[in-house]
């Protein structure tokens, strides 16, 4: 199992992620530099450019000082909460000698009380400088109001040396200078950073070094399409290079130009900022004529319109010649789709519409089995980052609304079970014509492979595969899935020697199951199929125990109790005697047989009334046949039940 050292989402860590942190050409020497000499710091940007990051590195920086942070990105309630918050973390993070009274602090102006607490307040360490670090701050709603507090500390460093040793930086979206402009601005003393999507060297570092490091070779045309198709956007790069290690590590192969343009293309469905962007210009109409105007080759100034830079998705950035441009290329590609702009540029134009309308999520389909009523394909989930199973149903299946509604419902109930010995089912999409069903892809064999090659199974591993079943029915039992399709071809045993149940395609869920609803076809697999299941009959969790028992039959003889056509196989399961274990494997132990034989039974009240009492009764039967060392099965012939 690999460590992949890239963020799908999310700030970095300056103490876990050193090795894809990128240093800002030198912003951050400059920035700590001016903190311990006194300096407040106002740090913007665009959305997801790294300011928490970049905050993150400067707090990592401050060894000679205390820091305490504060992200502000808060359920705010009023001032009087929000200051007292403020002075219970300062005491949290430092010891104080002289801590103030509660008497004084003044409920009506809690603003200025906070003043008067750090004018009183006593570190253990005087000498040490504090800084305040303010995340996320244009989320605050009485924001000037805050900044005013911190302008007059500022000031009065001059008559109360006390306050000389607090110093403010703030990070927002917003430019919190240009937003309060003016004489009286509550934060004009303030040195301003406007951090910028990467350069191409830093984008370069932000993925050869890392690549490097680990081993991974990349195609030299594969990193100019990322420079290319990002434009430095730091959270973009990351989530693209991300699916790529994940691509290099699972498939042990140099990264491709093909690998980039289809991870890149997974961004188009799954990318907060793309999200954004769509909302954005549903809101705002200035935003949508400003994108027309830029894409029509007019010029516009970037300083009105600095704000869509900073706001939403910020899809706008300034060029060489400070005018207005779009942030990059797979913004550009997007926006065109959604605003149905038609420009012939092929420089551009590389990222087709049929890739956003096409789930672009899957990479390649190789058909590994039919089954349940869908086609199964291994592909590559981009979103996930890792090679799943994908099931594909129809409208050959789903031919009417309500049908369709009805197997979506069962579907997304089948999703949420988690159990070690149930196939995984990672999301249930709907389609143009049906739905398809994300599930872990098992790397082993089912057991139809298996018996093809062993003819019949040993006891060990039987109790292993029978335990392993009896355990993941029960649990679907209680919650109220019932599978109605248990057989070799879908218990699968991986690599690891974990018994696996998949394919719960025609399951159904007991609470909203009524047996009108089948269609006049009989649902299942003929030899495994249980008499009610045959008669069309209302079936419950003892059909799953019938099926069971049926498998368990064919695993140990190597051949399934009923043979022959379709329409014989079910006269035999309803009336043919109930098989023996003992005439087709002599010497197996009469007690296991016993209990493959009552799952089996015509009469579903004669059968095990769960599958918790068949796992008991297994595990029981277990613990017996070890103290008789069962590996020699002419011992266990001496166990009666």
């Amino acid at each position: 199992m690999h460590n992949n050292p890239y963020k799908y989402l999310g700030p970095l860590n300056p103490h876990e992620d050193k090795l894809v942190l990128v240093e800002r050409n030198g912003y951050l020497e400059k920035v700590i530099h001016g903190i311990l000499n006194g300096s407040y710091w106002s740090i913007s940007g665009p959305r997801q450019v790294g300011k928490t990051t970049f905050l993150r590195q400067i707090r990592h920086g401050l060894s000679d000082a205390y820091y305490i942070s504060f992200d502000l990105a808060i359920s705010i309630t009023n001032e009087e909460s929000f200051y007292r918050w403020l002075r219970d973390k300062v005491l949290s993070r430092i010891s104080s000698q002289h801590p103030p009274s509660a008497t004084d602090w003044d409920d009506n102006s809690p603003g200025f009380s906070f003043i008067s607490f750090l004018e009183k307040f006593r570190a253990e360490d005087n000498n040490k400088k504090i800084i305040f670090l303010f995340d996320e701050i244009d989320s605050l709603p009485f924001l000037n109001d805050f900044l005013h507090i911190w302008r007059k500390i500022f000031h009065d460093r001059y008559d109360n040396r006390e306050l000389d040793r607090y110093t403010v930086i703030v990070t927002g979206s917003a430019d919190l200078i240009a937003q309060t402009a003016g004489k009286t601005s509550p934060f004009n003393i303030a040195e301003r950073l406007y951090l910028k999507d990467f350069s191409d060297q830093e984008s370069e570092k932000l993925i050869e070094i890392p690549f490097r490091k680990l081993g991974i070779k990349i195609e030299t045309l594969a990193k100019d399409e990322i420079l290319s198709q990002l434009g430095g956007h730091p959270q973009m790069l990351q989530q693209v290079c991300f699916h790529l290690v994940n691509i290099a590590y699972e498939e042990n192969r140099c990264v491709s130009l093909r690998d980039v343009e289809v991870s890149i293309n997974s961004l188009f469905t799954n990318n907060t900022t793309i999200d954004l962007l769509k909302n954005d210009l549903g809101k705002s109409k200035r935003l949508d004529q400003l994108i027309r105007e830029i894409f029509a080759g007019k010029k516009k100034k970037y300083f009105p319109y600095k704000d869509f830079s900073t706001r939403g998705a910020g899809p706008i950035s300034e060029d060489e010649n400070s005018s207005c441009s779009i942030r990059n290329k797979v913004f550009e590609e997007y926006l065109k789709y959604i605003l149905d702009i038609k420009i012939d540029d092929p420089g551009v134009k590389k990222y087709k519409k049929m890739r956003l309308m096409y789930e672009p999520r899957f990479r390649g389909y190789e058909k590994i089995g039919e089954g349940g009523r869908g086609i199964i394909y291994k592909t590559r989930d981009m979103f996930l980052g890792r090679t799943v199973a994908v099931k594909e149903l129809g409208s050959d299946i789903t031919h009417s609304k309500e049908n369709f509604e009805e197997l979506l419902r069962e579907a997304r109930a089948i999703a949420k079970l988690e159990h070690p010995n149930i196939v995984r089912v990672y999301d249930v999409l709907p389609t143009e014509d049906g739905y398809r069903t994300i599930m872990e892809y098992i790397e082993g064999k089912n057991y139809v492979e298996i018996l093809k090659k062993e003819k019949k199974i040993d006891l060990k591993e039987v109790l292993l595969v029978g335990k392993s079943l009896f355990a993941a029915l029960s649990y679907s039992h209680k919650k109220g899935v019932i599978h109605r399709d248990i057989k070799p071809g879908n218990i699968m045993k991986n690599r690891g020697n974990v018994i696996k149940v998949i394919d719960f395609g025609i399951a159904i869920i007991s609470e909203t199951y009524n047996s009108q609803n089948e269609s006049r076809f009989i649902i299942g697999s003929p030899k495994y199929i249980s008499p009610e299941q045959v008669k069309k009959e209302l079936v419950d969790h003892r059909s799953d125990i019938y099926s069971a028992g049926i498998t368990m039959f064919e695993l140990v003889t190597g051949r399934a109790p009923y043979t022959g056509r379709s329409s014989e196989i079910y006269q035999k399961h309803l009336y043919d005697p109930v098989p023996k274990v003992s005439k087709f494997r002599p010497g197996f132990p009469d007690e296991f047989a016993k209990l493959i034989e009552k799952c089996i039974q015509k009469g579903k009240e004669k059968r095990f009334q769960s599958a918790g009492e068949a796992l008991d009764k297994l595990e029981s039967l277990e613990k017996k046949l070890r103290i008789l060392n069962f590996k020699d099965e002419s011992v266990t012939q001496k166990l009666q039940v």
